[in-house]
Formats: C-alpha cells, structure tokens, sequence
C-alpha cells in the first residue's frame, strides 16, 4: 500500500518535473518553514506585519515542468492580492529564486 506522499510523489514523476529543485537559493536569510507537499516542497515566509507568503513546487503548481516556483500571499490565513506586487493575480507562478526574493522583499515592506 503507498502513501499519501508516495502517490504525490509518483504524479509529480508522471505529470510534472521528476528533475526540479526543492531548494529555494535567496540571498537574504528569511524566516520561514519548509515541508515536502504534494511530491514537492512548499516554503512559507512569516514577516512580523501579518502577511505569510508561500511559494511552492510540485505536480500541480505554475511553472513546475520549468522548474519554477509558483507564489501566494497570506494574510490573516486568506489568500490576498496585493495589486502593487501581484498586479490582478492572487497566484502568481513561473518565478525564478530571483523572482521569489523580489516579492519577499516587497512583502517585507508592506
């Protein structure tokens, strides 16, 4: 019998990228929690004005099969839309690190 996470695992294989990172390189050091989901990774960034902001790879997310990143942001457990970040997007995906590190910095600031 698999497990939760062995099936994840094998779709990802199946419909994703088996060959994408699960490490997210950023310059800063950020405060954040990272768990295996989905047969991937998602990292949660926590920032001291409220807002969470998740970024995610696996089977099902935008941008996986380039082996890009796909970002939320959180606030109060809600996806929200910060228009001067995300412009009309709630999900934003195909980031690269860089890209990543960019948004987090902005959330930073709010």
């Amino acid at each position: 019998m698999l497990t939760e996470e062995q099936i994840y695992e094998h779709l990802n294989y199946k419909f994703g990228n088996p060959n994408m990172t699960l490490d997210l390189n950023l310059k800063k050091e950020w405060n954040y929690k990272k768990d295996k989901r989905l047969g991937g990774i998602a990292y949660i960034f926590y920032f001291n004005n409220g807002y969470k902001v998740s970024a995610i790879k696996n089977f099902g997310s935008y941008g996986n099969k380039e082996d890009k990143w796909e970002l939320a942001i959180i606030k109060e457990d809600e996806l929200v839309n910060v228009p001067s970040i995300m412009g009309s997007d709630i999900v934003k995906g195909w980031l690269s690190d860089s890209d990543v590190e960019s948004i987090l910095e902005k959330v930073e600031k709010l």
